[in-house]
């Protein structure tokens, strides 16, 4: 948490000269070498200004150790009173409860134990022993002439041995595996600390009343939205007056004409029509790709 006396993009500066693109290359690029991310802020959208340039010089920012470990925060940009910038400040607060959520991963943990005990446990004990099998009953076929049986046996030790070098080496794929990622995780821990840090900015920690005051337990932070939402919508009214159409007449009027063209028939020409002018991409879904077929095929 500090002044860090640069911006990192132009939002930064809602007023002010043009950001340049050095000015924000140091700090991004040291935030990106060294897996750094900030944390969200609400309040003010600048925290320094000389009457002219407002910028947000001003923030919070933590690694991967502070995301995975602290709860989900956010920082208040607060009103500078006599100071040169507005003072940041983060209000710490124990872990959410959350529901207890029912998985079924031990007993398929405990399942995948016994089959591996029963089934692929000693895997080299078994490779050996499908060689030296295979190597005396080959010694024994050693003279022209087998019988059916006998070749009919050989074929299906071969089958076993290359099942099991399969699995050896699906096992040692494994093991290498995570080896790996012990040594080098493929930075996966930063960019699941990432997802959690950009998840918590779609959360509702605080609220500022019209008051000025500032809420943030659930409770009052519920409270202020239905608050808010009731008195926008208003209350009922029993008596809503009816259209003047002495007033309405006193407009511009549709004429027969336009009346007929409105209630005009749709016909199939028209809404094939239609459906040729639509982009490819305009409807991504299931309908998008209907709409790319029937113009890409020429239906």
């Amino acid at each position: 948490m500090g002044y860090y006396n640069t911006i990192r993009r132009q939002e930064d500066r809602p007023v002010g000269k043009p950001v340049q693109e050095a000015e924000v290359r140091d700090l991004n690029d040291f935030m990106e070498q060294n897996g750094l991310t900030k944390i969200r802020t609400v309040g003010r959208r600048f925290t320094w200004t000389n009457g002219h340039t407002y910028s947000r010089i001003d923030r919070v920012i933590v690694n991967v150790v502070w995301m995975l470990q602290m709860p989900q925060l956010e920082v208040r940009v607060m009103d500078p009173g006599c100071l040169d910038h507005s003072p940041l400040s983060i209000k710490f607060e124990a872990n959410e409860e959350r529901e207890p959520r029912s998985f079924k991963l031990k007993r398929v943990k405990q399942a995948m134990k016994e089959l591996n005990k029963t089934e692929y446990n000693e895997v080299d004990k078994k490779i050996n022993r499908c060689r030296q099998q295979l190597a005396e009953l080959q010694e024994q076929m050693r003279d022209l002439g087998q019988k059916e049986d006998m070749i009919m046996v050989e074929k299906d030790m071969k089958a076993q041995l290359e099942k099991w070098l399969g699995v050896e080496e699906s096992i040692m794929k494994q093991k290498s595996i995570v080896n790996w990622l012990k040594l080098g995780d493929g930075n996966t821990t930063y960019f699941h600390a990432s997802m959690k840090n950009k998840c918590s900015q779609n959360k509702i920690k605080s609220l500022t009343k019209a008051n000025g005051d500032a809420v943030q337990s659930n409770q009052d932070i519920e409270e202020e939205v239905l608050g808010f939402y009731k008195q926008l919508l208003g209350s009922s009214d029993g008596t809503v007056p009816t259209i003047n159409q002495v007033m309405m007449r006193d407009g511009s009027l549709v004429n027969r004409q336009q009346q007929l063209q409105l209630v005009k028939y749709v016909s199939k020409e028209e809404v094939y029509d239609a459906l040729l002018g639509i982009g490819d991409n305009k409807a991504p879904a299931a309908t998008g790709s209907m709409l790319y077929s029937i113009s890409r095929l020429g239906l």
